[in-house]
């Protein structure tokens, strides 16, 4: 993955100042309430637009070679709200140095 073209602050905070507010705000940023609707006919159905969810489903059409605008959008709107959080909690990555290069691993579970 190439280096987003966002700049990216290189501060690091304590994140242990989070306050309820902060928590709350996150909370509905990654886990927003179902949305409940109902067809013409009849039938009730929810949409789930949590983060989550999102990047589930978007996983499973990549797994099935199936990428659309859609897929594209539920990540891409995924990432925008991990910034968010990330501005949201004062989180930054520290460079060491000045790299080269940054290479993009898979999270530690």
């Amino acid at each position: 993955m190439i280096w987003p073209f966002r700049q990216r602050s290189v501060n690091t905070t304590n994140t242990s100042n989070t306050n309820n507010d902060q928590l709350q705000q996150i909370e509905r940023l990654l886990f927003p309430p179902l949305e409940n609707h109902r067809t013409r006919d009849g039938i009730d159905y929810c949409v789930d637009r949590s983060v989550d969810t999102n990047l589930h489903a978007a996983l499973i059409d990549l797994e099935e070679g199936f990428v659309d605008e859609f897929v594209l959008k539920s990540i891409k709107d995924s990432v925008d709200i991990i910034e968010q959080i990330r501005k949201i909690l004062n989180v930054h990555q520290q460079m060491v140095d000045d790299p080269s290069m940054l290479v993009v691993a898979p999270p530690v579970k």
